[in-house]
């Protein structure tokens, strides 16, 4: 659970931050619908302990800060569980805020979203194959994959799960707080829907996928 800083032309170790101590880990209690911050906290002393995890291939950086989501282990206290982090370039300040892993909508009806919970996915493809050979194909994304990059536009990061949800967060934000969670949107119906897209920006249009079908999102 450390961050390192190179010096990209040298390769030479410039700094190391601990991704465990002194952090501001904002999670969310479903019984009260709020979230608690846990401040300048050292994740191993908490209870359980945590290490943190960054996942692989979600790392972005913008407006001095690097962002990525963290793997979520139970067994083997990696976390912060269903958490996007951040690490402020200049500070070191390390934040984590919880995000819910899925969102259910329904015509008519609120959103209803799924906190702290592992969910099943669907690897069944437009066509009804199911193409996933490894059933943790099947898992919701938080543990041990492959997930696309995060993608940066005019300041917004929108990361994806295997699920389908899409993330979007305020790159600019400062505070990683729930104000910085612009949006959570998914590619389909909950447990219907699997992904493992990189969205792509072109002529102001954002471009993605799952197993099922091409979805292009622009201006109204």
């Amino acid at each position: 659970s450390q961050h390192e800083i190179l010096n990209i032309r040298t390769g030479e170790k410039i700094k190391t931050q601990s991704l465990n101590d002194r952090v501001d880990y904002r999670r969310y209690l479903p019984q009260t619908g709020k979230y608690e911050l846990l401040k300048d906290i050292n994740l191993t002393k908490q209870t359980p302990p945590l290490k943190a995890f960054p996942a692989w291939f979600t790392n972005i950086v913008i407006g001095g800060y690097h962002y990525f989501l963290c793997f979520t282990d139970a067994a083997q206290g990696y976390g912060p569980p269903h958490c996007v982090g951040r690490v402020n370039l200049k500070t070191d300040k390390v934040e984590y805020l919880e995000l819910p892993v899925q969102v259910i909508r329904k015509t008519g009806e609120d959103d209803k979203f799924i906190w702290g919970e592992a969910q099943p996915s669907s690897t069944i493809n437009s066509r009804g194959i199911d193409v996933a050979g490894d059933e943790r194909s099947k898992r919701d994304g938080w543990f041990w994959c492959m997930l696309g990059n995060p993608t940066a536009v005019n300041g917004k990061i929108f990361f994806t799960t295997m699920l389908g949800v899409t993330y979007v967060i305020d790159g600019n934000a400062k505070i990683l707080d729930q104000k910085a969670l612009l949006s959570v949107n998914d590619l389909g119906p909950a447990g219907e829907t699997w992904s493992l897209n990189s969205i792509t920006f072109a002529a102001e249009r954002l471009y993605h996928r799952s197993l099922k079908e091409v979805v292009c999102i622009e201006k109204r």
